[in-house]
């Protein structure tokens, strides 16, 4: 994929932000049912700790069937 046209500004160049001249490859994975007990035992682990408050469990991969981009390091 092509860089956009630059554009003329008065001033300093503009700066591009979270663009590559190289395309990112993006993999999806499936949903993994083993997650949810993955997340209980790394959030027990976490809970011993007196300081920490609540741990929440976000993204797609707590969603059923949805895949997911970055899956879950085990």
């Amino acid at each position: 994929m092509a860089a956009p046209p630059a554009q003329t500004v008065a001033g300093p160049a503009p700066t591009r932000i979270g663009w590559s001249e190289t395309p990112t490859v993006i993999s999806l994975s499936d949903y993994d049912a083993t997650w949810p007990a993955f997340f209980d035992e790394q959030a027990g682990r976490l809970g011993v700790c007196s300081l920490l408050l609540r741990v929440e469990h976000v993204g797609s991969v707590v969603v059923p069937g949805l895949a997911v981009k970055e899956p879950l390091k085990k």
